[in-house]
């Protein structure tokens, strides 16, 4: 569950919005994706997971409105 607890709209669209880094990243998805949620509402956002390798795969997810981020660590096991 996500919530906006802003005055703005929050957008996962990149640059401002869900973005994964890491090596990993492409091992990583959300959705709805493009997103956008209105201030002061909340939703669900799903993570996906397909990984490329085995192994431990790890990504981080950012949620970026304006200049504020919190990132959010992601992680699992890709098996053959």
């Amino acid at each position: 569950m996500v919530t906006n607890i802003g005055t703005a709209t929050a957008s996962f669209v990149s640059p401002f919005g869900f973005t994964t880094r890491e090596a990993d990243q492409g091992d990583f998805g959300e959705q709805p994706s493009p997103w956008h949620q209105p201030a002061a509402e909340s939703s669900t956002v799903a993570v996906t997971f397909t990984p490329t390798a085995s192994g431990a795969r790890t990504a981080v997810f950012a949620v970026v409105q304006g200049s504020a981020i919190v990132q959010i660590p992601v992680s699992g096991t890709g098996t053959p």
